[in-house]
């Protein structure tokens, strides 16, 4: 294998790849990547940990086509590393590979790539597809994707669903002390299908998304790229011009029923600034503690939050508000969980509704159902 690509296509390429490549797998070939290079000129990073998988697309002049696999962190520290010129990488039949750039030479001891475990592809047999502007992909994610559970051992929990039907898509998270639901109308026909997707593949497919943004912004390109999603048997993928993602999913793994967590008719409702509330209630758990519950004090014309700490002392904070009702309410939430819901959109505006202390709350965007994030409170 011999090709010549640029430090920039090469760091983007990798980069892309190597999270999924696990050092810690007791199987040593899952820390690599496998490249490949072909006549098209694409060089291609491949990832898997057997559950997420990867394929990321670098281009440049491919010289000699081939394959082989190298350690995942190595090569992506030798890349950093290297000046900003183009990197010639070439492989023998020992699979040792030689990069050079400039005047930096390095060698890294490769594998064959017949050792790698084979990457799932779609296949194009009983396929639902759907095809997803990367803006609405990036914004339905960034809605929900904090509220989904870090214990693994929890995989209903622990991933997100995705429905698309009737000309729009969905996902929905939930670590059970929370819920976040976001969706979006697409002006194109679509196949229905439903899928738990994995929350590593739900963070990896984010990560990419948001370099994606980040290139766009520099570049000053208007994003209208599209991404490929592709529900086949047991596998999602997400496509994109120079990126495959895929998740194993399993049909035996049900989501909870969230549609009875979601509350309806709240008495209680006050529009409020979303960045005014997020930064109060930063500010409060910053000096109290994030895990240390507050009080939220609901009257007239006034939202009142108060936490306090026996270690460090107390707070308060005070929003002025459209409450009207005489009644007032004492409830207690984690802040965390709602500085999250809070930042997860970026309206002016939230619709915060409680009914009783006992009662989950729910945060809105006005005049649109595109978001809802729902909170448990908690006793204090």
């Amino acid at each position: 294998m011999e090709v010549s690509v640029s430090r920039q296509q090469l760091i983007k390429g990798i980069g892309r790849a190597h999270a999924i490549a696990s050092r810690k797998s007791p199987v040593p070939i899952l820390g690599h990547l496998r490249l490949s290079a072909n006549p098209d000129g694409q060089l291609l990073f491949e990832a898997t940990d057997l559950q997420v998988s990867v394929t990321s697309a670098a281009f440049g002049k491919v010289n000699v086509p081939g394959a082989v696999t190298v350690p995942a962190k190595f090569l992506f520290d030798v890349a950093k590393g290297l000046p900003d010129l183009d990197v010639l990488i070439t492989s023998g039949p020992k699979q040792n590979v030689e990069i050079k750039a400039g005047k930096s030479r390095y060698r890294i001891l490769g594998s064959s790539p017949e050792d790698f475990p084979q990457v799932p592809t779609p296949s194009g047999k009983n396929s639902k597809c759907a095809q997803v502007p990367c803006n609405i992909l990036k914004k339905l994610i960034q809605m929900t994707y904090y509220s989904m559970s870090t214990d693994e051992t929890r995989p209903h929990l622990s991933s997100a669903l995705m429905q698309v039907q009737d000309n729009s898509i969905r996902m929905v998270t939930t670590d059970g002390h929370r819920l976040s639901k976001a969706q979006f109308s697409l002006d194109r026909g679509l196949d229905s299908f439903s899928a738990l997707i994995p929350s590593r593949a739900v963070l990896e497919l984010k990560r990419a998304l948001d370099e994606k943004a980040i290139e766009d912004d520099e570049s000053h390109h208007q994003n209208h790229d599209l991404v490929e999603i592709i529900s086949e048997s047991n596998f999602i993928f997400f496509k994109t011009q120079d990126l495959i993602l895929s998740a194993k999913i399993s049909a035996e793994i049900e989501f909870p029923p969230y549609e009875r967590v979601i509350p309806k008719n709240q008495e209680k409702t006050i529009k409020i600034n979303r960045e005014a509330i997020a930064s109060e209630l930063k500010r409060l758990a910053s000096s109290i503690g994030s895990t240390t519950g507050v009080k939220l004090r609901l009257e007239p014309g006034l939202l009142r939050i108060h936490g306090e700490n026996p270690q460090t002392g107390e707070g308060t904070e005070e929003i002025d508000c459209d409450y009207s009702k005489t009644d007032i309410l004492d409830i207690g939430f984690n802040p965390k969980y709602l500085i999250d819901a809070f930042n997860a959109v970026d309206s002016g505006d939230v619709i915060v509704e409680f009914s009783g202390e006992l009662d989950p709350a729910s945060i809105r965007i006005p005049e649109t159902d595109e978001f809802i994030a729902v909170i448990m409170p908690m006793r204090i």
